[in-house]
This record gives structure tokens, sequence and C-alpha cells, in this order.
């Protein structure tokens, strides 16, 4: 066995605090969607599992770390399924509509996450370790902009504004589509696609 191999003593133990970790987030994602960061509390948290708060403050720090934890998983997320686009075939701008689309898929299958991510925490209640990660999201836009105007002859003042204006568009439509304000619902992929299209010249 290697140094760095867990006996089953260790791995049911770090089994456990997964199981812990997990639930604890799902607690604090609806307390937040609920209440709010006000509505967040430790002792509310420990008393819903069924463990003191030291161990709370064991495995998360802090009620900021708990948020921390839940905005990172959030992205993680979203990562994930730009991971998935970056992997595909096509061209640069191809997979700049991909990355938009993979955006809308990820909000509407975590929409939870996706309120706290962007709606229930102000950017004072958020630590510059999440302002980090969520900032950290964009990077594969600028990355896939910047190869599209090499490319693809995509013209854009600055591939770093253009990313956020692409995102930007792509926020402001899932966030109306999940409020349930869209005009047509089944036509909303239609609206989005047409409107990302339009902003890379397709």
């Amino acid at each position: 066995m290697h140094s760095n191999e867990e006996n089953p003593y260790q791995a049911a133990r770090s089994l456990g605090q997964q199981l812990l970790w997990d639930a604890v987030l799902k607690l604090a994602s609806d307390l937040l969607v609920t209440g709010g960061v006000e509505a967040l509390s430790m002792r509310t948290l420990a008393k819903s599992v069924g463990c003191s708060t030291t161990v709370l403050y064991n495995l998360f720090g802090s009620k900021a770390g708990i948020v921390d934890a839940l905005i990172a998983e959030g992205f993680a997320r979203i990562r994930e399924a730009q991971q998935a686009v970056l992997a595909q075939g096509g061209t640069a701008t191809e997979r700049l509509l991909a990355l938009c689309l993979a955006y809308r898929r990820v909000a509407l299958a975590n929409q939870t996450h996706y309120q706290i991510m962007f709606g229930r925490i102000s950017s004072d209640e958020m630590s510059d370790q999440s302002k980090h990660v969520a900032l950290d999201a964009l990077s594969p836009l600028v990355a896939m902009v910047e190869e599209a105007c090499r490319d693809d002859g995509l013209k854009v003042d600055d591939p770093t504004d253009f990313a956020m204006a692409l995102w930007a568009t792509a926020h402001g439509f899932v966030t109306i589509e999940i409020a349930g304000m869209t005009l047509d619902p089944e036509r909303a992929e239609a609206v989005f696609v047409a409107a990302i299209r339009r902003l890379l010249g397709l």
C-alpha cells in the first residue's frame, strides 16, 4: 500500500465527511434561497444534520466558508460543461455559441445554485475567493474569443470586453427564463441562440 492511499478506516471516514459536507450544503442552499444570508446559521445547520457547530467550523471554517463552498460548487459545474465544449470540434465561433448554450443548460439544471451565485449573495457579502472563482469562469470565453479573432475573422475591440458581453447576454436571458418571464417559453432556446448568433455575426 502506498503511503498516499487511504486504508479502509480512512476511506470510511472520508466518505462520512463527504456525506456530511453534501448534506450541509444542501440545507444551506435551501436556507439561502428562502431567507437570504441572514437565515443561514451554523447552529441551525448543526442541529439539522445532527452534529456540533464545532464539526461544521472544522469542515468549513465559518458561515462564509459554507457560502464559498456553494458558489465554488456552482461554478465547478459550469467549468465542467465548458471543458466538454472546449473538447469538441468545430470553429472557435461555433464553440463560443456552444459555450453560451452550455451555460444556459447548467443554469436551468441547477437553479438553486444559480440563485445563490447571482441573486442571493450581494457583492459585499461575497468573499474575494468567491469573486475570483466567478471571474475565472470568464477565462474560457476570453480564450475562445481570441481564437475566433485569430482564426475566424471575428472583429472585436477587446476580447475580454466582448466575452463579458456574451456572458451578460447569456446571463440576462437565463435569468429571465428562470424567473418565468420568457414571452414564449417554448421558443426560449431559439431566441437565446438568435441573440448570441447576432453578437457573433453568424
